[in-house]
C-alpha cells in the first residue's frame, strides 16, 4: 500500500513540526476557552455589582429621610431649650455606611462626609450644654448636615446617576435651614439666625467649588 507508506514516512519525516503544531493548536484552543471563561466569569462580577449597588441606592432614600427628620428634629430641640433629644438615627447611619462599598465613588465620598460631619455634631451637641450663645454654632452644624442629606436624595432615588462631590453652595445651605429650622424656630431667634446667615455668607459661595 504505497499511499499509507507514503503517508507514514511523511509523518516520521515531520513528526516533530506536526507535534509543535498540534501543540500550538490546542494552546491556543485552550487559551481561547480561559479567556472565555474570564469574560463569562467578569460579566457575572459585573452583574453582581451592579445589584449590590441597586440594593445599596434602595435603602439610600428611607435612610436619609430618617437623617432629615433627625436634623428637623435636632433643631427644634436646640431652638426650643427643652424636652428629650433626639433620638440619633442609628439605623439610617448602618444603611449608609453599608452603602458606601458599593456605591459610586463620589456619592460614597459624600456619604463617608455626611456620615463624619453627624458624627461631629452629634459629639458637639453632647458635649455642649445649650445656651442662647451656643445657638448659631450648632444651627450652622445641623443646616450643614441636612445640606449633605439633600445632596444625595436625588442620586438615592436614581434620578441623577452621578453626583457632585463639593461643598454646598450658599443656596444650597439656605434651602437646608429652611428645611431645619421653621419660621416660628426663626422668628424667636432672629439675632441668632442673623449671625448663621452671615457665618454660610463666609463658608460658602454661590456657586459650587
Amino acid at each position: 500500500m504505497p499511499f499509507l507508506c507514503t503517508i507514514y514516512e511523511f509523518i516520521k519525516d515531520w513528526q516533530t513540526l506536526i507535534g509543535a503544531i498540534l501543540a500550538l493548536l490546542a494552546a491556543h484552543w485552550t487559551v481561547k476557552t480561559i479567556k472565555r471563561q474570564m469574560n463569562q466569569e467578569d460579566i457575572r462580577n459585573k452583574e453582581i455589582m451592579s445589584r449590590k449597588a441597586m440594593a445599596a441606592r434602595s435603602y439610600m432614600p428611607d435612610a436619609l429621610s430618617d437623617l432629615s427628620r433627625y436634623a428637623r428634629a435636632s433643631g427644634s430641640y436646640l431652638a426650643n431649650q427643652s424636652g428629650p433629644p433626639p433620638t440619633p438615627p442609628t439605623e439610617a447611619i448602618s444603611a449608609l455606611k453599608q452603602a458606601i462599598e458599593h456605591i459610586d465613588t463620589d456619592a460614597a465620598e459624600r456619604v463617608f462626609q455626611l456620615i463624619s460631619w453627624y458624627q461631629v455634631q452629634c459629639a458637639r451637641t453632647t458635649n455642649d450644654k445649650r445656651t442662647q450663645q451656643k445657638l448659631e454654632e450648632h444651627a450652622y452644624d445641623i443646616v450643614l448636615l441636612q445640606a449633605y442629606t439633600n445632596s444625595l436624595f436625588e442620586y438615592a432615588r436614581n434620578e441623577i446617576q452621578e453626583i457632585k462631590y463639593a461643598k454646598p453652595t450658599r443656596a444650597e445651605m439656605d434651602t437646608a435651614k429652611l428645611n431645619t429650622f421653621d419660621v416660628i424656630h426663626r422668628a424667636q431667634h432672629q439675632e441668632a439666625f442673623h449671625i448663621l446667615d452671615d457665618v454660610i455668607a463666609r463658608r460658602h459661595s454661590n456657586s459650587a467649588a
